[in-house]
């Protein structure tokens, strides 16, 4: 199964127009607040490196996929929900 390859495009997307919209911003620090850390990490990097897959994430992390996969859907689901 392969995850939805635009979602790392649609939590940028999200985290970039937060830097511009306080009400946003409010509700995106909401959903951090409760995410994992590998979500929290996950969306400090996609916001300090750009889009990429999962994959080259969890590398980048220093974390193992199958810990990474479940705590970004979460996150790209709550974004979802605030968008």
């Amino acid at each position: 199964e392969h995850p939805d390859e635009s979602r790392p495009l649609r939590i940028l997307e999200v985290l970039k127009r937060a830097a511009g919209n306080v009400e946003l911003a409010i509700d995106l620090r909401d959903v951090l607040s409760r995410a994992p850390e590998a979500a929290r990490r996950y969306a400090a990097l996609l916001y300090e490196e750009g889009a990429m897959d999962d994959l080259r994430a969890a590398r980048l992390l220093g974390i193992e996929l199958e810990e990474l996969e479940p705590a970004v859907a979460a996150l790209d689901a709550s974004l979802r929900e605030i968008k």
